[in-house]
């Protein structure tokens, strides 16, 4: 449905008539936006239990296949500068139908993959696509609302988002019991067609033709620079970015870790992921506290130090002996949990100090930051060709120590936010 078919009550052609749409925007649209961005998570996370079956089928290292993530998540980062500025110049709903329609098609492409080469191409396109979804639901929230109204919106439908990650190894642990991996993107194809129905029919357009902005790449281009060099808003994306990367490494590397140096099963997997998740989510939620308890930079300042203590003690057991299952997975749950409550206080620490006008371009940049050094990073942990429990605490633990390194250099006298009242 178009914008010009919404009734006259619902149509959003001015910033309080969106208010009131959004007023009555139920947990039917909220599950819809949220199973939107859920798709990218959906996407990373589903076949990580197949790695070691992936790398066995096609006679490669653990590193060759580590790369497919790899390169999902540097799809994820490019589709999100390219298709944001298109979802401002042709309207919401077209890009993330469209996304959602060619996420199908790739992951079959992807099912179909002969080689490991041609399957991470397949996952490149995928991440690409599908990151339509991830910019667009975030894009039409703020259409239509500002506020506690957004963040309230925002904090719901991370409940969804936020338990992909948790369900999705389990998930793909149970395909892999009834058939392939290549079943695994073929469930993926179906989500996509699925999603990409409903959207198409329940989703209205949120942002009218006459508020859409058609910016040239060049001023795009020089907008992103700007922001790249200015401190106040590299040093707080660089201590979510750190972060988010330590986050990675325990993704890619933990099915490695567990199921062969451990021996886990693939279900035990799953329900090991799912409980460390669970903390990243529950950190996640704490963090608004947190930052009215103590204030948002000293937050900011102590979660990356929390996460490099627990994750580097950890990392000290592996190098004098034999390291216990429960003492890693303690000091995952503690580390994931820090970078629950540490990302929301970087990411508003950065918004803070921007100008309302181009706060949802720094938000973006933020997103395309962190996967971009995420996915860059992650596979260090296999530099000597297998990941072990050692290689990936260490990791962790160096990118959380510079995380924290980082956080200190943040500056204290950020400009506040502008209240949607003032903000032009």
């Amino acid at each position: 449905m178009s914008t010009e078919t919404l009734p006259p009550a619902t149509r959003p052609s001015t910033r309080s008539s969106r208010a009131g749409f959004f007023s009555r925007l139920g947990p039917r649209e909220l599950v819809l936006l949220a199973a939107i961005t859920a798709a990218g998570p959906l996407t990373i996370d589903l076949y990580l239990p197949a790695y070691p079956t992936l790398a066995a089928e096609f006679g490669v290292a653990e590193t060759q296949v580590q790369l497919t993530l790899t390169a999902c998540v540097f799809g994820l980062a490019l589709g999100q500068l390219v298709i944001g500025p298109v979802a401002d110049r042709v309207g919401r709903r077209l890009p993330v139908v469209v996304g959602l329609a060619l996420w199908s098609v790739s992951s079959l492409l992807v099912a179909a993959a002969p080689t490991l080469a041609l399957l991470t191409v397949g996952r490149f396109v995928q991440g690409f696509v599908v990151a339509a979804g991830m910019v667009t639901a975030r894009a039409i929230l703020r259409d239509l609302s500002t506020g506690q109204n957004l963040a309230r919106a925002f904090a719901r439908m991370f409940l969804v988002v936020g338990a992909v990650p948790m369900v999705a190894p389990f998930l793909g642990s149970l395909i892999l019991e009834l058939t392939s991996w290549r079943g695994v993107f073929v469930l993926l194809a179906v989500i996509g067609v699925l999603l990409a129905v409903v959207t198409a029919v329940l989703l209205p357009e949120t942002l009218p033709k006459a508020q859409r902005t058609p910016v040239p790449v060049s001023r795009l281009a020089g907008t992103y620079g700007r922001l790249l060099v200015d401190r106040a808003f590299i040093a707080p994306a660089m201590v979510a970015s750190l972060a988010f990367a330590g986050l990675f490494v325990y993704i890619n590397g933990s099915s490695f870790v567990l199921q062969e140096q451990y021996g886990v099963s693939q279900l035990q997997y799953g329900m090991v992921f799912g409980a460390v998740t669970l903390s990243l989510i529950a950190g996640s939620q704490a963090s608004s506290v947190l930052v009215g308890r103590f204030g948002l930079l000293s937050v900011l300042r102590a979660a990356p130090v929390i996460g490099a203590v627990a994750i580097g003690s950890v990392f000290a057991v592996s190098m004098l002996g034999d390291l216990p299952l429960p003492v890693l997975i303690a000091g995952l749950v503690v580390a994931m949990g820090v970078v629950g409550f540490a990302m929301p206080a970087a990411s508003a620490h950065v918004l803070g100090a921007q100008p309302a006008a181009r706060a949802g371009l720094a938000s973006g940049l933020v997103g395309v930051l962190q996967f971009a050094v995420g996915g860059a990073v992650s596979p260090l942990a296999s530099v000597m060709g297998t990941v072990t429990a050692s290689s990936m605490t260490g990791l962790m633990a160096l990118l959380f120590a510079a995380s924290a390194a980082t956080a200190f250099a943040v500056r204290a006298d950020a400009p506040a936010e502008e209240s949607p009242a003032t903000a032009t």
